[in-house]
């Protein structure tokens, strides 16, 4: 993380097992991942990874208790991925929260 060996609080931190989790910030922050080869220590290589905080105002947020008159917001979410696809703009977050949601294909 960054050159620092499995990472620390300021950059998330690695599992002995892999699995990256990213700190919480109140700002992006930009992180180089690197993965070396346990087999061939010559092996590596990096992804950058960029954290974003969490809950973001222009984020949107869908829930199976939602409206699609609600503002999407994390406290009055939207009801559908349709809905939701027909305003995101690039750059925003769309989280969906926990539940089961009954889709159905245009095509």
């Amino acid at each position: 993380m960054n050159g620092t060996a499995g990472g620390g609080s300021a950059t998330g931190i690695i599992s002995t097992s892999g699995v990256y989790s990213a700190p919480t910030t109140s700002s992006q922050l930009s992180v180089t991942v690197t993965a070396r080869s346990n087999y061939d220590l010559t092996i590596s290589a990096n992804a950058a990874v960029t954290v974003t905080p969490q809950g973001s105002s222009s984020d949107l947020y869908i829930a199976t208790n939602g409206s699609d008159s609600n503002a999407c917001t994390q406290t009055t979410p939207c009801a559908t991925f349709n809905h939701v696809d027909g305003i995101v703009q690039p750059g925003q977050t769309v989280h969906v929260m926990a539940g089961t949601y009954n889709l159905t294909s245009s095509t």
